[in-house]
């Protein structure tokens, strides 16, 4: 999980860098943007990792259960960085491929899962043997890009509803993994509850890749709305 969760980083970063060098933002602009991106980043994983170690993520007494916050906290900068004039110059000089491709990262977070549920870590409903068909969205992005962007091709309306239901099959494998923690509202009753993601490594899980996969639908789609093209 943490090697994951820095490879995606390094990626984020490294494209975030190939896009500023295509923009025409000033040099030092294009600084300022990058730095405070790696420093937003490098402190949430930090944090995340810091808090887990001390247990702070590990009392499941209250609902919502705090790995939920973990989930929610980055929502509100996205979308407000979404609507923000950076975001639109670089949106305009970012392939729109990327912000597909990159969801493939997802095929790789079921398969760590599956092999937490051999491992009796998390219950069956929150693999693809069970509830879990988020493993879809990983599946698909490569040909999903290919299909509705090369060759010539631009599929607006196709590629509007694949984020859609991507975000939809996030937000069903994020329900599923609520209801099976040991919380008064819980709903899965199979053992074990879902309580390794309030622990490190795996706190990583809710608090970096799930932020990953529904920052960059959203972006996406803010993306989509914004080429008319």
């Amino acid at each position: 999980m943490t090697l994951l969760t820095l490879s995606m980083a390094a990626i984020i970063l490294f494209r975030l860098n190939r896009v500023l060098g295509r923009s025409d933002f000033s040099p030092s602009a294009k600084t300022r943007v990058f730095f405070t991106a790696l420093i937003l980043i490098s402190l949430w994983i930090i944090l995340i990792s810091l808090f887990s170690f001390l247990g702070l993520l590990s009392q499941f007494d209250q609902f919502p259960p705090r790995p939920v916050f973990l989930i929610l906290l980055p929502l509100p900068l996205v979308l407000y960085f979404s609507f923000t004039r950076t975001f639109r110059k670089l949106a305009s000089v970012t392939p729109k491929a990327w912000f597909i491709q990159i969801q493939v990262f997802r095929v790789m977070v079921e398969i760590i899962l599956w092999m937490m549920f051999l491992a009796d870590q998390i219950p069956i409903q929150m693999t693809f043997e069970g509830a879990n068909f988020d493993v879809l969205a990983g599946l698909t992005a490569i040909p999903a890009a290919y299909l509705f962007l090369s060759k010539g091709q631009y599929k607006r309306r196709a590629l509007i509803i694949w984020n859609i239901i991507g975000l939809l099959l996030l937000i069903n494998i994020l329900v599923i993994a609520v209801l099976s923690m040991p919380t008064p509202m819980r709903y899965f009753m199979n053992d074990p509850a879902n309580t390794i993601v309030a622990t490190f490594p795996y706190a990583l899980l809710p608090g970096v890749l799930v932020a990953v996969a529904y920052t960059m639908h959203i972006f996406s789609l803010r993306q989509l709305f914004l080429d008319k093209g």
